[in-house]
C-alpha cells in the first residue's frame, strides 16, 4: 500500500448553481474526467448533468457516497458531491448520479499546464540533497562548516589579526556590527582616518547613532594596534539559489596598509570557502527514474527504490540532472511538496526554485508539443 503526504491545497467552496453549471459547461468536451477519493484517483465518464444532478459511467464500481469529480487542466477545481442512486449495466459498466453539493476552487490557482513524458524522453541521471539542513544556524553549527572554517583560516595566517565571526553574533565588535547592518564591506586602508570613514557614512550614523560613538570608540582602540582594517561578509548559497549572510571575515595589519590586491585575495579565498562547504554539505548520487509529467514550475518525478528513494522527505530541497532526449541534460532545483512511498519507490511532486536550466526547458515542452510527445495532464 502507498502513503503520501504533500502540502494540502486550500480551497474556497461555492454553492452558486451557476458557477457549478458553467464549470461543467467549460469541461464538459474534455474527457480526462476523474473521480478522488482517500487520495485514490481512476477516470470516468461524463453522462450528463442537469439541476444539480451529475450522471456519470464508470467501470470500477463506486463504494463511498462522498467523493470529489476534477477535470485535469489548469484549474483544479474539484465537484463536492454526494452519491444519489446506482445502477449496474449488462456489460459490467457502472452508472452513477450525485448530487453536486459545491465546487471547490484552490485559492492559489496554477499559472500553466501539466504534461505528460513517456518513459524514455526524460530518464533521471543523478540527484544532490544537502545532508545538513541549509539555514545559517544548521550550517554555523554543523562538522561539515568547523571543518572547512579551520582549513580556511590557515590562508589567513599571514595577517597580524585574523577572524571569522558567525552572522548575528553576540558581543561582536562594532566594526562587524556596521557590516551586519549596512550590509557592506568596512575597509580602512588607515584606519586614523576613522573621522573621514564616519563623515563618508554620515546618512547611515544618522540613523544608528548609537553605533557611530561605538564604532569610534572601537577605532580609536584598534588605531593603537593595527593600521589597516577590513571587514568582508560571506555570503552562501542554498541549492535552491537562495542567498544569506553566513560570516564575516576580519582582518588587519599592523604596518602596511592593506589593498586592493587584499580584497581580491579575501574573495577568492571566500569562493574557496564556499565551494569546500558545499562540497560537504551536498551529497551528489547516481539514480534510476523518470519524470512522469512537468510544467515550467515543477514536475511529478518517480525514484526507484534505493537511497535517494529513502532519504527524501516533505520539504527537502535538492537538484535533479535528468536526461532529454535531444536536449541534453537539465540541472533542476527545488523542494519536495508531495511525497507518495510505494513498494518499488518514492513518487514526488517537485517545485522548481531557481533552477539554473534558463530557456531550455521552455524550448523543450514547445518543441514537444509541436511534434505531440507531450499530452495535457
Amino acid at each position: 500500500m502507498s502513503r503520501s503526504v504533500k502540502n494540502s491545497r486550500q480551497y474556497q467552496a461555492s454553492t452558486s448553481e451557476k458557477k457549478i453549471a458553467d464549470h461543467i459547461s467549460e469541461n464538459s468536451d474534455n474527457s480526462d474526467l476523474f473521480i478522488k477519493h482517500k487520495g485514490v484517483s481512476y477516470p470516468v465518464r461524463l453522462l450528463g448533468y442537469s439541476d444539480r444532478e451529475l450522471s456519470i459511467e464508470s467501470r470500477v464500481r463506486i463504494a463511498a457516497r462522498n467523493i470529489r469529480f476534477y477535470w485535469k487542466n489548469i484549474y483544479h477545481c474539484e465537484l463536492g458531491s454526494e452519491l444519489v442512486n446506482e445502477q449496474v449495466a449488462e456489460d459490467g459498466v457502472y452508472n452513477y448520479t450525485f448530487l453536486v453539493q459545491n465546487l471547490l476552487i484552490p485559492r492559489k490557482q496554477r499559472r500553466e499546464l501539466r504534461y505528460k513524458t513517456s518513459n524514455d524522453k526524460c530518464r533521471l541521471g543523478k540527484v544532490t540533497i544537502p545532508v545538513v539542513n541549509e539555514s545559517p544556524q544548521s550550517i554555523l553549527h554543523s562538522d561539515n562548516y568547523q571543518l572547512c572554517k579551520n582549513e580556511m583560516l590557515k590562508k589567513l595566517e599571514f595577517y597580524d589579526f585574523f577572524r571569522v565571526f558567525p552572522f548575528e553574533s553576540r558581543g561582536a565588535p562594532s566594526e562587524v556590527v556596521f557590516s551586519m547592518i549596512s550590509g557592506t564591506i568596512l575597509y580602512l586602508k588607515d584606519i586614523s582616518q576613522y573621522n573621514s570613514f564616519v563623515e563618508k557614512n554620515s546618512n547611515f550614523f544618522d540613523v544608528h547613532k548609537s553605533l557611530r560613538s561605538h564604532l569610534l570608540n572601537r577605532l580609536k582602540t584598534l588605531n593603537l594596534r593595527y593600521h589597516s582594517l577590513l571587514v568582508r561578509p560571506f555570503d552562501y548559497v542554498t541549492i535552491t539559489g537562495s542567498q544569506f549572510t553566513l560570516a564575516y571575515f576580519v582582518v588587519a595589519r599592523s604596518d602596511t596598509e592593506i589593498t586592493n590586491e587584499d580584497i581580491l585575495y579575501l574573495d577568492q579565498v571566500s569562493h574557496d570557502f564556499f565551494l569546500s562547504l558545499q562540497s560537504t554539505i551536498h551529497k551528489t548520487v547516481r539514480c534510476r527514474g523518470r519524470i512522469e509529467n512537468l510544467s515550467v514550475t515543477g514536475a511529478r518525478v518517480f525514484f526507484e527504490k534505493g537511497r535517494v528513494s529513502e532519504s527524501l522527505k516533505l520539504s527537502s530541497e535538492l537538484s535533479i540532472v535528468f536526461s532529454v532526449i535531444g536536449v541534453a541534460d537539465i540541472v533542476i532545483s527545488g523542494e519536495v511538496v508531495y511525497l507518495e512511498r510505494r513498494k518499488t519507490g518514492v513518487v514526488i511532486g517537485f517545485a522548481f526554485r531557481n533552477s539554473p536550466f534558463g530557456s531550455r526547458l521552455n524550448k523543450f515542452l514547445y518543441e514537444a508539443i509541436q511534434k505531440q510527445e507531450l499530452s495535457i495532464y
